[in-house]
């Protein structure tokens, strides 16, 4: 936690120091929308951080209703471009507040790790979710740590913006609540990227 707010608060520090050094410049504008944007980054770093202690309580109680899969995986991509299947059938029982932040998490790497111009695939059906794209694969070695917290690896191809967005915590999250659940998240290579 402590790496993770490290880089913000130093530019917050940086961008501050230049207000105070330079009250008067035409960047004052820039300057305190770069710290704002860091304190959002930051604040978006605590919820994740506080989302997995909560996760990892021993107190958690989790809800149980019937969730209608293909609503649930409709609603997330509504901000994305996906090719999209899912089966009319398709039904889970548990927690959906925390099932749509696993997925959430999931698609947002999806996304992230994408290629330009790259595909987002869904299928869905009564035995398992698949979301692949066509972003670049990981290495064999890496695979097995793709769900620790923290851990960020060290994917050829990826980008600076890829690197910033992705603290390492949304697939911890994402295998966390399917655990959870009973359900297992599996990350592979395919032909065409990852799923």
């Amino acid at each position: 936690m402590a790496h993770e707010m490290k880089t913000p608060l130093g530019v917050i520090r940086g961008f501050a120091e230049n207000l105070l050094e330079n009250p008067e410049s035409g960047k004052r504008e820039y300057y305190l929308d770069q710290i704002i944007g860091q304190t959002e980054e930051m604040d978006g770093t605590v919820k994740e951080m506080i989302q997995v202690s909560k996760l990892d309580s021993a107190d958690l109680v989790i809800s149980s209703e019937r969730i209608d899969l293909r609503e649930l995986l409709e609603k997330e991509v509504e901000r994305i471009e996906v090719g999209f299947r899912c089966a009319e059938d398709a039904v889970v029982e548990g927690d959906r507040k925390l099932l749509e932040k696993a997925f959430r998490c999931l698609l947002d790497n999806a996304v992230s790790y994408n290629r330009d111009e790259g595909i987002i695939t869904i299928e869905a059906d009564t035995e398992r979710c698949v979301i692949a794209n066509t972003g670049d694969r990981i290495p064999e070695e890496d695979l097995s740590r793709v769900c620790e917290m923290l851990w960020t690896g060290s994917r050829e191809g990826r980008t600076h913006a890829s690197e910033e967005k992705h603290l390492g915590m949304g697939l911890y999250l994402a295998d966390r609540i399917f655990r959870l659940h009973s359900m297992k998240l599996k990350v592979e290579n395919t032909a065409d990227g990852i799923q």
